[in-house]
């Protein structure tokens, strides 16, 4: 369920320049909106395009994820992640 999403997003995200790239981390979105839409606003101006008009945006607001996981299964996770895409890629 992650690792073939993970992929594709990266695979997709290697056609375009790193510049032009914004990774969203949704509880800093949800600590700052203001500074996410001006990242948003840079990188479309960087191409060629503007961001008009007036725009309503909360300064902060309350993220909605409330399901929290111990770290040490956040390592399980990542290992076992690993472990399947070491065996995916080498057989």
């Amino acid at each position: 369920q992650v690792f073939f999403p993970e992929k594709a997003l990266a695979d997709g995200l290697s056609n375009i320049p790193i510049e032009n790239q914004l990774v969203v981390d949704y509880e800093e979105l949800c600590r700052n909106p203001i500074e996410f839409y001006m990242k948003l606003k840079n990188i479309y101006k960087r191409n060629g395009f503007n961001l008009s008009g007036q725009v309503k945006i909360p300064s902060s607001f309350l993220p909605s994820n409330n399901i929290r996981i111990a770290t040490s299964e956040i390592h399980k996770l990542e290992d076992a992640y690993k472990l399947f895409e070491k065996n995916l890629f080498e057989g």
